[in-house]
């Protein structure tokens, strides 16, 4: 089984597990077998297939169904990224509920032997910096502290003089130039005050030097006296701290031992708390303060029950937070007649196991609502345009088959009309019944008679009057002008 703190990574959406072998894959599913995942298909995480290692399992946020993908990937979305060997409880010891282990069904007590005060066993032998001087840091400082200074003697009027030096130097301090003291100014004083700086500041040098020679050592030993102890104080206070905290967990451990684990015991018996309420447990360093007689003060006992009583009433506040998310899932569900599948009480309770609070949880459901619903809606939609056309694709096809069919009729009526109209009437000479030429609607023919041989010689002029509508007249008009263009027919209009 996988770290607890992994465990609720790998639940909450947060962390994925790599595996590098078959082996460790069958445990990974074994173990999400055991928390009742799913893959995304529906099917149990125990039938989940692997084709190369490594490979990373993760528990999608939005569906919160398993599968594996490629680290990169999942890395990119935010997820940590977890070698199996090394947050798998078979290789990693880690204690859970108060000395239990991950699979402990009741908080176990620890083992006798885990509280024997180490200063009891055997001592171990360690190297030791042998110190030759046996004198104690007091003797020793003693001979470091300052005795008598004797001051340095000096020859010379120095001291006597310099206030009277300086005070006729200073007559000069912002001394106004003009054309009568320049020359003065600049060629005597400034040349003055140039040289006796230079003297002064070699007669410095020097008498720094000889005083030095006297008192360097001794200023030098106590640099190095105080660099020394600055180097050594500095680890020496943080192995004592390291100390004091560590005494200091070791107090809190056997103080919890002996009046707090007990409490938690039975209020997790009693089902008061959950485990994970265990080490949420908050330990107050003023309790460890006890009274003369080595009991707990009144303060203390009451600040337990307070912290007792505390875990109390947020795991009872906790399930009635997990009845108000199934039961206000499950009545909007009712209420708005979504499927139970799509809105899932399942989905919120793993964001409030995760920390997420309950007007944040409760603004998700209401969201999740109203996507469903808008979902819901669009579907409508979509059924009602694509019912709309269809319909309208069917009367259009009614009507182009109405207009087809009437195309159809219309198209052979006029068929029947052109080949009425096209059917050639013979026409006969009233005298002799011959037929002297054909017509229909369109075109007149007429018999073509050929001149007999004895008549060709002879030309015949007749004079004639027609009358009729404008087509008989220009159809007898073509008919005269081809005669005039296959013949010797001549004509002229009057």
């Amino acid at each position: 089984m996988l770290l607890s703190q992994v465990r609720n990574e790998f639940l909450g959406c947060t962390s994925a597990i790599t595996v590098y072998n078959e082996h460790q894959f069958n445990e990974m599913k074994q173990f999400m077998g055991v928390e009742g995942l799913f893959m995304k298909d529906g099917n149990i995480a125990g039938q989940m297939t692997c084709r190369k290692y490594p490979s990373t399992v993760y528990r999608d946020p939005q569906g919160m169904y398993v599968d594996i993908a490629e680290s990169d990937y999942l890395k990119g979305s935010h997820y940590h990224i977890y070698d199996f060997d090394k947050v798998s409880g078979s290789n990693n010891v880690e204690q859970m509920n108060f000395f239990g282990d991950e699979d402990a069904a009741v908080i176990k007590q620890p083992d006798e032997n885990l509280f024997v005060d180490p200063m009891n066993e055997e001592l171990i032998e360690a190297d030791a910096k042998v110190v030759k001087n046996e004198l104690s840091l007091d003797e020793i400082f003693k001979h470091v502290e300052v005795g008598i200074i004797t001051p340095a003697k000096c020859d010379g009027q120095l001291l006597e003089y310099k206030d009277m030096m300086i005070e006729c130097v200073k007559k000069y301090e912002n001394i106004l130039v003009t054309k009568d003291n320049y020359t003065e100014l600049k060629s005597e004083i400034i040349v003055k005050f140039n040289n006796k700086i230079k003297e002064l500041k070699e007669d410095r040098a020097k008498f720094n030097k000889e005083v030095n020679k006297f008192t360097q050592p001794y200023s030098d030993a106590f640099s190095e006296i105080v660099n020394v102890i600055e180097s050594v104080i500095k680890p020496l206070k943080d192995n004592i701290k390291q100390f004091e905290e560590e005494e200091k967990d070791r107090q809190i451990e056997e103080f919890t031992k002996e009046f707090i684990l007990p409490k938690l015991i039975e209020l997790l018996n009693n089902k008061s708390i959950s485990e994970e309420q265990v080490n949420e447990f908050k330990f107050n360093d003023k309790w460890l303060k006890k009274t003369s007689t080595g009991n707990l003060t009144k303060a203390t006992k009451e600040g337990i029950e307070a912290e007792l009583n505390r875990l109390s009433e947020l795991y009872a506040q906790k399930q009635r937070d997990l009845e108000t998310i199934k039961s206000t899932v499950e009545t909007l569900a009712s209420a708005h007649n979504v499927d139970a599948e799509s809105l899932k009480a399942d989905t919120y309770i793993d964001l409030y196991n995760r920390g997420v609070d309950m007007p944040t949880v409760q603004q998700r459901i209401n969201a999740d609502l109203e996507n469903i619903k808008k979902t819901i809606e669009r579907e409508k939609e979509k059924a009602r345009i694509e019912a709309e056309r269809k319909q309208r694709e069917a009367v259009q096809q009614e009507n182009i088959q109405k207009v087809q069919n009437t195309v159809v009729e219309e198209n052979a009526l006029e068929n029947n009309s052109q080949q009425d109209n096209n059917r050639m009437i013979d026409h006969t000479d009233a005298k002799t019944g011959e037929v002297i030429g054909k017509s229909n609607n369109e075109v007149v023919v007429a018999k073509r008679i050929s001149t007999p041989e004895q008549l060709k010689d002879k030309t015949y002029t007749y004079t004639y009057e027609f009358s009729g509508d404008f087509g008989s007249i220009k159809t007898f008009s073509n008919i005269l002008k081809m005669l005039s263009k296959i013949s010797n027919f001549k004509y002229t209009r009057k």
